[in-house]
């Protein structure tokens, strides 16, 4: 999981940046005696592009840096025409680790939408209170340091139910739901650590704070039971606001249960912006599932892999992938490079009007997300000027995105390496990134 997350003022500025980064026309534009001048210069399509033996001879040297394990999978394209500049084994299938979410980010905004929210409900039958998940998780009782975006508010909910009460009045039992997904809730490939450590909750159609032992840390323990723990957590909130209740249980909602109240998630941009800044594994999932029953798939680690794999195929993606998961968390996962690529270039310049925020959504070199201590030491060249995702598991490190070359030409490229170290790994493939920035590569 990420670190910290950043501020509304934050979030805004950096999507602004984004758009100057990578070309993209506002809506509307202040007048320009207003108009801060802009952070970056947008990309040119009037200059030459790098060549492909300018591109190679630039890239000779960081990527035969050892730290990358001695075989990177790489590709470099021109972002503009989509001429392939460099390609060491790019059509190969690697490990993508988190840089798999950019397929999970695309797939989110094309097939649920950029507005799209996740609803969680409260039901009522006879004395019972129904605690419904609607996949979202953000849920949380923490909103206030949970930062941009701003998160479902458990604690405003249990509020809103506990008006709706008789005064002096006892709720029955409270009864967590999570009945919207099926099947495992561990991916194949998964270690049995990703709960102990931290990394990612049972995947459950309801949990608050994304199952965390401890709300507001990021990396601690999950809880064995994290629909369980939901239904605990919202009986204390309801407590809290005056209202009474039974013991907490897990359960169904029988038919005719009437609506008390709900709340809903930040929109899927801003959950896919969350999710690339942060390698948030449980809204990667959670996004998964939703993906996965809306394009007519079981809501199932399997019904996931084939609604992913379909959107690979409508953006014309190469084939040979193997996804296992939503999340990249999986060993058992395999993507090219070229596959990458091409999705990001789809979602600069292609016919998808929905992908358009998933370039504002990618870390800044030097600036935010997993990319805001990176660069700044080993390759100041990249900083401001590449975004990208990270990806890290156990021998395998990656970073997939976009780089404004010096002469202004949008370049996008995608490595994922057998780098035995995390650190050294990173810092190579920055310098890689880097280098493509301080280049004309011609």
């Amino acid at each position: 999981m990420g670190g910290a997350a950043n501020t509304p003022k934050i979030g805004v500025a950096i999507t602004a940046l984004s758009a100057l980064a990578l070309g993209l026309t506002p809506t509307s534009a202040a007048p320009a005696a207003q108009a801060p001048p802009p952070v970056l210069a947008g990309p040119s399509s009037t200059v030459a592009a790098p060549s492909p033996t300018g591109v190679a001879r630039a890239l000779a040297g960081p990527l035969a840096d050892p730290a990358l394990g001695g075989d990177p999978h790489v590709e470099v394209i021109d972002g503009l025409t989509g001429r392939v500049l460099l390609d060491r084994r790019g059509d190969v299938p690697a490990i993508p680790a988190s840089t798999q979410k950019l397929l999970t980010a695309a797939a989110a905004l094309l097939v649920l939408g950029p507005t799209d929210r996740l609803t969680t409900r409260v039901l009522a039958s006879g004395p019972n209170l129904y605690l419904v998940g609607g996949g979202d998780p953000t849920l949380t009782t923490q909103p206030l340091v949970t930062g941009y975006p701003t998160a479902a508010d458990l604690t405003a909910l249990a509020r809103a139910t506990a008006r709706t009460l008789q005064p002096g009045s006892q709720a029955g039992q409270i009864v967590g739901v999570a009945d919207a997904y099926t099947g495992p809730d561990l991916a194949p490939g998964w270690s049995p650590y990703y709960l102990t450590e931290g990394e990612v909750a049972r995947v459950r159609s309801l949990e608050v704070d994304e199952g965390r032992d401890a709300p507001g840390l990021l990396q601690v323990p999950r809880v064995s039971d994290p629909v369980l723990a939901a239904a605990q957590a919202f009986r204390t909130a309801l407590t809290a606001a005056g209202a009474g209740a039974g013991a907490a249980t897990v359960g169904t909602a029988p038919a005719g249960a009437r609506l008390v109240a709900s709340v809903e998630s930040p929109p899927v941009s801003a959950l896919v912006e969350r999710m690339l800044n942060y390698r948030d594994a449980d809204i990667a999932e959670s996004l998964g599932r939703q993906i996965a029953v809306r394009s007519g798939y079981p809501p199932t680690f399997a019904g996931t892999a084939a609604a992913l794999t379909k959107v690979a195929r409508e953006l014309g993606l190469p084939a040979g992938e193997t996804i296992s998961d939503a999340s990249g968390l999986s060993r058992t996962d395999a993507v090219a490079p070229a596959a990458l690529t091409t999705l990001l270039r789809q979602a600069a310049y292609g016919r998808f009007p929905q992908l358009r925020a998933l370039p504002a959504a990618l870390p800044a070199a030097g600036f935010t997300g997993t990319l805001a201590l990176r660069f700044t030491n080993d390759a100041p060249a990249g900083l401001g000027h590449v975004r990208a995702k990270t990806g890290y598991l156990n021998g395998a490190v990656a970073l997939a995105g976009y780089v404004t070359t010096a002469s202004g030409r949008l370049l996008i490229f995608a490595a994922l390496t057998p780098a035995p170290g995390r650190g050294a790994g990173e810092a190579a493939l920055d310098r890689m990134a880097a280098t493509l920035a301080g280049c004309g590569c011609r």
